[in-house]
């Protein structure tokens, strides 16, 4: 009997489904920045590909690292709408209408989304103008109008909401393409973060050890 015609073999594929030190990774929650590299030291952050259009394959420290790139650009994104100070006056206000718990919130409260870059007057019962909103955010005044229409809370509470959705929608998507220069900009800040998780506290990074990967294949 020739060889193509012998039956293939896949159970390897099972086997390597199975690995228990692949899934422990893939279950890991959010790691600190000092477990995940050490920043000490500058090590070159070696950009391998893109894989699924969702992960940024890097090489780092002897580490295999997959970063998730939605995740990864909105909470870089999160952190520079809390540091920028740029305002964008809207040539049309965008008028919307809330209820009467958040009219009452917005006349006595409207200086929270002041200190945001966000611009609202009251213009009649109910009805508020949004005349300003923060340069990243300019695309967005329709999500940032629903965000006022919902949200009553403290200013850290607000502030987090604002710049998650803004961050969120601004953010490069799963299923993108993003050429090598973007990824490898992208893939510097995120080794810059003290906590790389998102602006909704989940984890981005999965982290393959060079030896442990030796191993699995008997090296």
């Amino acid at each position: 009997k020739s060889y193509i015609d012998k039956p293939k073999d896949n159970s390897w594929l099972e086997r390597a489904k199975n690995l228990p030190s692949i899934n422990k990774q893939l279950e890991a929650k959010a790691t600190p920045k000092e477990e995940l590299w050490d920043s000490s030291v500058k090590k070159e952050i070696r950009y391998i590909g893109q894989a699924f259009k969702l992960f940024l394959i890097c090489e780092y420290d002897n580490k295999l690292y997959l970063v998730d790139q939605h995740a990864a650009h909105e909470r870089v994104i999160f952190d520079e709408l809390r540091k920028q100070k740029g305002v964008q006056k809207l040539l049309i206000p965008y008028e919307f209408e809330v209820e009467s718990d958040i009219d009452e919130f917005l006349s006595e409260h409207s200086d929270v989304y002041t200190q945001f870059g966000i611009a609202l007057s009251r213009k009649d019962d109910k009805l508020w103008p949004l005349s300003a909103l923060p340069a990243l955010a300019r695309p967005y005044e329709k999500e940032v109008a629903e965000l006022i229409k919902t949200k009553i809370g403290s200013d850290s509470e607000i502030e987090a909401a604002l710049y998650a959705i803004i961050a969120c929608k601004a953010a490069i998507k799963a299923g993108d393409d993003i050429d090598r220069f973007s990824a490898q900009a992208l893939l510097e800040k995120v080794f810059e973060l003290e906590d790389p998780a998102c602006p909704h506290g989940r984890t981005f990074i999965i982290v393959l050890d060079e030896n442990e990967l030796r191993k699995m294949v008997g090296r």
